[in-house]
Order: C-alpha cells, then structure tokens, then sequence
C-alpha cells in the first residue's frame, strides 16, 4: 500500500560531511525536507509491503563538494545563518 511516511531525522545531523543512515521501505521516494518545530524531518512515499532498505543522508554546506554517490538532491535547510543541502543515496 502507498502512503507516505515522515521520518524524522537528528536534530544535530546539521553539519557538513554528517551521515545519517535511515530505514525505509525499497524505492522510497524522497518528496521533501523541511523543519517540524525543532527537528528536521523527511517525507517520502513508500510502499509498506515491500522490505524496508538501508538510505544514507548526507548533509552538504554551501561551496563543498558534496560526497560520491550522493546523487539525489532532497532539499535545503536555514540554521541560523548556515544552509545546509541534504542528498541522499
């Protein structure tokens, strides 16, 4: 069945080169990141009957590289006067 989840993530992951690894049913579609109050959430739509696979987030600062295999662009996020870019593979 699909649906679509939010999958709340650290709320100190706001740092360039961090990595964060989430679980979420296979070819989950990443549909937006945005803050909820303090923490940075996540929202994809996923298929609740197929097996749950291993995602890995980073976050990237303005002017860095951001990190092989990292394709898939999820959105931005202000902290204070930083903005941070989060990708996923």
């Amino acid at each position: 069945m699909k649906t679509i989840y939010k999958y709340p993530l650290d709320p100190m992951f706001l740092y360039p080169d961090d990595q964060m690894a989430i679980q979420a049913p296979m070819n989950a579609k990443f549909l937006h990141i945005h803050t909820q109050g303090e923490t940075p959430q996540l929202w994809a739509e996923v298929d609740t009957e197929l097996p749950l696979t291993a995602y890995t987030i980073a976050v990237v600062g303005t002017g860095e590289p951001i990190p092989e295999g990292f394709n898939q662009y999820l959105g931005t996020l202000h902290a204070g006067s930083y903005v941070w870019h989060y990708y996923v593979k």
